[in-house]
């Protein structure tokens, strides 16, 4: 929170609806334990001080940016965090539906002083965010709670690691990339909601966000303090595929991803100067068109071993259903960035400038109404068992509905897109790895993971279809 003012129901987003201590709500409890200390420090405290509920430290003092040195003002400060990260990923301009964890229950575990030691991370074993603390060379304490960019990093992985489960399983770099690039973009695109410090780099920068340090590098503190960098990852690059295919790890592999959408962001912002908007107003613009173009799409990709061509795909193909006349070409500006960083084909863009091209010519061979589909996992299996010729599911496969909801999205102008109705299913094949670059495994089996998604109108009509086929099915 950028306020002088206490934390209170207004900072939330939560509007009052089950806050108590910790703090805690319904989807965030706070447990402030130090697992080098083996001590769980006193919670913020939710009571009504002067007729306004807020936070209190352990002394009964109003927590604000006055009384900031506590570690409850740590505690509340990256709830708070939190709840608006979360408000953005499932508003309309969103993902426009509640998101759920990739782990069973409904509430994220938050450790903000989680031990000494230069990290931040997400945990699905622990179903928790754990963030350390550490000392500079000078002696300054970092808690990386209070970095917005580290919350909203670690967030973003919760966050992909709720809507795609099963990501977890690929041994894909580039899929490990996919969830780098996750974090980063949500630390960008959540950095520059933040009205003090837009208005800040429209200043600074005369309307040329290229130029803006603050923006490009991520982390900025964090990175300072543990490499000498000025940051831990940059958005300003110009890598391509070709740069990063020998990486080993996937930080560096997701740059190029990274570095695509940032460069999405620099052409929306230059669009929006060029139509005489104030550089404080075309920053706003861009971010909001940014969050629509770059969330909305993650409910199109497959749910297994999604790669940066599933990726610009779906932000391609949400661009259609959002914005199908696309009087600006934002499209043709989109899929020129993506060729450039070599994450589509010349194949890909061929097809796409065709006149109304539609990423799948799918005919189901049986209809069902779209009501009878989402009334339950078990009704969205018989449909898929109906249709496993028409989807290439394997006839002798146990397929299953891995997801099944409902998404209210709307377009940049506040308006209500048509109901999207999304079903994810999987599968798993036994397959034989064959061939010497798998050296002491050549020969023995292994599991495949299969799969697909489908996103349906109201009336049935399929709006997308991503998938990755088993060993029987025919390719893309």
């Amino acid at each position: 929170s950028s306020s002088s003012t206490p934390f209170s129901v207004a900072h939330t987003e939560q509007r009052g609806a089950g806050i108590s201590h910790g703090p805690t709500s319904a989807r965030f409890a706070v447990v402030d334990y130090d697992n080098d200390t083996g001590q769980i420090a006193p919670l913020a405290q939710w009571k009504e001080v002067d007729g306004v509920e807020c936070f209190v430290d352990e002394n009964n003092k109003p927590l604000d940016r006055k009384n900031s040195a506590s570690r409850q003002f740590d505690q509340v400060n990256v709830w708070a965090l939190l709840q608006r990260a979360l408000e953005f990923f499932e508003s309309g301009p969103g993902l426009g539906r509640p998101i759920p964890y990739g782990f069973e229950g409904n509430r994220l575990i938050v450790v903000p002083h989680a031990g000494h030691g230069k990290n931040a991370f997400y945990d699905r074993g622990s179903k928790s965010l754990q963030f350390y603390y550490f000392d500079d060379e000078q002696g300054n304490r970092i808690n990386t709670c209070l970095s917005a960019d580290i919350v909203n990093h670690e967030f973003g992985h919760a966050v992909l690691d709720g809507v795609r489960p099963y990501l977890y399983e690929s041994p894909m770099v580039e899929t490990g990339a996919f969830h780098e690039f996750m974090g980063d973009l949500s630390a960008i695109l959540l950095l520059l909601r933040n009205n003090t410090f837009r208005k800040r780099i429209a200043k600074d920068t005369g309307g040329k966000l290229s130029e803006s340090k603050q923006l490009k590098s991520i982390a900025e503190q964090f990175g300072t303090a543990v490499n000498g960098n000025e940051y831990l990852r940059t958005a300003q690059n110009n890598l391509k595929m070709s740069d990063v295919l020998d990486s080993d790890g996937p930080h560096r592999f997701s740059e190029v991803l990274t570095g695509a959408m940032y460069d999405i962001l620099m052409a929306f912002s230059d669009h929006y100067i060029k139509q005489k908007e104030t550089a404080a107003n075309a920053f706003w613009h861009a971010i909001e068109r940014m969050q629509r173009v770059a969330i909305q799409p993650l409910d199109l990709l497959p749910p297994v071993d999604v790669t940066f061509r599933d990726y610009a795909m779906a932000v391609l193909r949400a661009e259609q259903l959002a914005n199908p006349t696309d009087p600006f070409d934002y499209c043709g500006m989109m899929l020129g960035i993506f060729r450039k960083r070599e994450i589509i084909s010349a194949e890909d863009a061929k097809a796409f400038e065709e006149p109304r091209y539609v990423f799948h010519r799918l005919r189901l061979d049986v209809s069902h109404s779209v009501e009878n589909i989402s009334r339950s996992r078990a009704a969205a299996y018989r449909f898929l068992n109906d249709n496993r010729r028409s989807l290439l599911i394997p006839a002798n496969q146990d397929v299953l509905v891995a997801d099944l909801y409902d998404a209210n999205k709307t377009t940049r102008e506040g308006l209500r897109m048509p109901r999207q109705i999304i079903v994810e299913y999987i599968w798993r094949e036994d397959v034989q790895l064959e061939g010497k670059q798998f050296g002491d495994y050549e020969g023995k089996m292994t599991t495949m993971l299969c799969g697909g998604t489908l996103v349906l109108d109201e009336n049935s009509n399929v709006l997308s279809w991503s998938r990755k086929p088993g060993t029987t099915g025919a390719g893309e």
